[in-house]
């Protein structure tokens, strides 16, 4: 299915701007530009992190690419933990039963990390050419895209097998999303957004006004889906179900890469200003 939007254009007034180098800056909706504290932790120097996710205990992940590394900081205590053994982790989190999945980017495969014995286990990915990020379900089902195809990957624990999606684009989705609606990618050519819904095994699609590169992905808490379109240098919403986009024009021109939403607070990453 094919649906078209009623477009709602809107810019943002109040400052709606936040930046993370491995720490964040925060702005609250309708903030007339005060700063919260900023807090700084040193990763490894010679690897290169990029994704950061919590887990249910609130538990921040993150992925070192480079070394070859999975870290967990507790943000309470302080305390970090540095979990080793792989070589090009990517999209790391923790699934609150013990387990952390990652995308190992090297070897397009699905990983397995037990954070109580210190295990790996590791799942071919049939037909990838560039396993990137990861989501889990609220079914408890592992979903990592292909980066390089139009391609996305299922893994069911219980039963420990992996199926393949061909998502209806020429292009892949770099992240994913999922919620109970189903399964959300942005195609890279930035043309279309794509929601799966698994049981039926069915896609819906929303075209696009305009050509971008959406990026990061996240799902707020009424379930609309927001993306941060790199080349067009914009936020997005997408309301689903009444077929709407808003797109949010940052104050500062900018380069979007990754965001999340935090009760009405948008927090993204900006490539072009740090």
């Amino acid at each position: 299915m094919n649906k078209r939007l009623s477009f709602l254009a809107a810019a943002i007034t109040s400052a709606l701007f936040a930046l993370l180098i491995w720490f964040i800056i925060a702005l609250p909706a309708g903030s007339t530009g005060s700063q919260r504290t900023v807090y700084d932790m040193s990763l490894n120097p010679d690897g290169g992190a990029f994704e950061l996710n919590e887990d249910p205990a609130g538990h921040l992940w993150v992925s070192d690419y480079d070394a070859g590394e999975i870290w967990e900081l507790d943000p309470t205590s302080g305390k970090v933990k540095v979990y080793e053994g792989m070589v090009s982790p990517a999209d790391a989190r923790h699934d609150g039963n013990g387990n952390v999945w990652f995308a190992e980017t090297s070897a397009n495969q699905l990983g397995q990390l037990s954070t109580i014995s210190g295990a790996i286990t590791l799942w071919e990915a049939p037909g990838s050419s560039g396993l990137y990020a990861t989501q889990i379900g609220p079914e408890g089902h592992i979903w990592a895209t292909d980066g390089s195809a139009a391609g996305l990957f299922r893994l069911v624990p219980g039963n420990r097998q992996m199926c393949r999606y061909q998502i209806p684009s020429t292009a892949a989705s770099l992240y994913v999303e999922a919620n109970e609606q189903g399964v959300w990618l942005a195609g890279g050519n930035g043309e279309y957004i794509f929601r799966l819904d698994p049981a039926a095994n069915e896609f819906t699609s929303w075209q696009l006004p305009a050509t971008g590169f959406p990026y990061g992905l996240d799902l707020d808490a009424a379930g609309d889906l927001w993306w941060a379109d790199y080349d067009l240098g914009v936020i997005n919403r997408l309301q689903a179900e009444i077929n709407r986009l808003a797109t949010f024009t940052p104050t500062i021109s900018s380069y979007p890469v990754m965001l999340d939403t935090v009760a009405e607070t948008v927090w993204f990453t900006d490539d072009l200003n740090g």
